[in-house]
């Protein structure tokens, strides 16, 4: 048997094994450049919506550089050709060789032809994708032609049967991510009403209080209006309010002195120096205590404070954008927030839609978490067309926060290329999420309620084992604020000494 014929029977063996499609395609090509000779084996993808070419798998060439090369052959002239051709063999000679997408990697490597293969459908003659590869030899390279054709029809017919659907245009990974502002993914109505409110408040003074449930996005709102603002070019500095006591969030913001406390062994500028012409945004704001309400008021109606065990008064120019997920109107009829502040922080008011709200966001923000769990990982896994309907239907009640750790388990769960998403039939609609402070339900039956208590009871222990004992940390990852973590641990009575 040839060559030929025996690198044609291990590729045909190894896409249908059954293991991960891309995986099978990625070793074929590597085995192109074992049995043949060849250099820079790869597959470009097309979108039957774009239109555009993009490099999906390519042994040589690392994940970040793929991007540029599938820009560079949509550009290039010469790919058009192998819309006419099966095979198109273009020569060192050739003007448009030098101009090829993958010119910058060649180097001083004796390559003298570039060839694209066609990977089509039988009896059609305008292909939906094509394998790439360099070689040296033209005399060998004629003797392989049939052994490639039938290469482009094993691996169209593989694509297409394990639902990679070639010619489909509900693949949201294959098209760029819509973004109603730098850094905020979506393309929902929702959102974009939450877009044209930011670019109307960021370029005004006033102070901002985002209000949604946890896990929104509320801090990703409060980047953008200071990136809109004339004080991009100054610090954007954040605080958890919720996170610290009030003697140390006192600190961490006004700062201390040398010797005002114990351990205090030098000055320490605090939040507010540090945000000094810029932005400060103070997340959980419903978390402060009402001494320190009072603090917090002298700074956002003057503009000054002394430092903890100092003297000295200090004046700043700060924004303050603040966030809540509270009802901090109730909060104040209630007498837990000051209402002086509440009015001096609230000037402008966004609210944040749930997730469950923003149709059409959910599949757009499952691929921006996996392109970035690529990105870290060097991997490239996608998300099934078939699952869009599974993550649009799924009532996500920890929303943005909820989703990203979602598709995280996802990808470390990833069969056949793909995203396993099938965990959400099977959770989230009998065990609900932990409800935040602002939550309010219906009293349940005694038996649910047992229930529910050793669910949440078995998640907060589950999260304090992750983050050995690390109560900010698993209060992140349950989608409360740390007091909220806090109380729970004094109602269930959990040891957290054990972690």
């Amino acid at each position: 048997m040839t060559s030929e014929w025996l690198f044609l029977r291990s590729a045909v063996d190894i896409i249908h094994s059954g293991r991960n499609i891309k995986m099978g395609i990625n070793t074929t090509l590597q085995m192109m450049s074992e049995y043949f000779d060849f250099r820079f084996p790869s597959l470009f993808l097309k979108d039957m919506v774009t239109g555009q070419y993009g490099l999906e798998i390519s042994p040589e060439i690392p994940s970040r550089e793929k991007s540029r090369i599938s820009e560079r052959m949509n550009q290039w002239r010469y790919h058009r050709s192998i819309n006419s051709a099966s095979v198109v063999i273009l020569g060192e000679e050739e003007d448009d060789f030098d101009d090829n997408p993958f010119a910058p990697y060649l180097g001083e490597a004796p390559l003298r032809f570039f060839v694209m293969v066609a990977i089509e459908e039988p009896s059609k003659t305008l292909p939906l994708s094509f394998f790439t590869f360099f070689c040296r030899d033209m005399y060998a390279l004629n003797r392989r032609i049939d052994v490639l054709r039938t290469v482009g029809r094993v691996l169209y017919f593989s694509l297409n049967s394990y639902g990679y659907r070639l010619n489909v245009s509900d693949e949201p990974h294959r098209r760029p991510i819509p973004a109603v502002l730098d850094g905020v993914i979506g393309k929902s109505t929702a959102m974009r009403e939450v877009a044209d409110l930011v670019q109307k408040v960021a370029a005004s003074r006033a102070s901002v209080l985002i209000t949604g449930e946890s896990g929104t996005g509320k801090e990703l709102i409060a980047q953008a209006i200071h990136k809109l603002s004339i004080r991009s070019n100054s610090p954007f500095v954040a605080v958890n309010c919720a996170a610290l006591s009030h003697t140390v969030l006192e600190s961490e913001l006004f700062g201390h002195e040398k010797g005002a406390f114990t351990g205090a062994m030098n000055r320490r500028i605090g939040r507010f120096e540090k945000a000094d012409g810029g932005t400060l945004f103070l997340d959980e704001i419903g978390e402060v205590s009402a001494e320190f309400q009072s603090k917090l008021l002298r700074v956002l109606q003057e503009g000054e404070f002394e430092r903890v065990g100092g003297n000295e008064t200090i004046k700043v120019d700060v924004r303050i954008i603040c966030a809540t997920n509270q009802d901090l109107h109730r909060a104040v009829l209630e007498k837990r927030f000051r209402e002086d502040l509440y009015y001096r922080v609230n000037v402008v008011n966004i609210t944040m839609p749930p997730l469950r709200e923003r149709a059409g966001d959910v599949a757009l923000l499952a691929q921006h978490f996996l392109e970035k769990i690529n990105e870290d990982n060097n991997t490239d896994i996608s998300i099934h067309s078939h699952d869009i309907g599974l993550l649009d239907s799924y009532p996500w009640k920890g929303n943005v926060r909820e989703l990203q750790n979602a598709v995280f388990r996802a990808f470390l769960e990833q069969k056949q290329g793909y995203a396993n998403f099938r965990f959400l039939q099977y959770s989230g609609r009998s065990e609900e999420p932990l409800p935040s402070s602002s939550s309010r339900v219906a009293p349940l039956a005694p038996a649910i309620v047992e229930s529910r208590r050793e669910y949440e009871r078995r998640k907060i222990e589950e999260a304090l084992q992750a983050t050995k004992g690390v109560q900010t940390e698993a209060a992140h990852i349950l989608g409360i604020s740390p007091r909220q973590l806090r109380y729970r641990i004094s109602k269930y009575g959990i040891p957290v000494r054990k972690f």
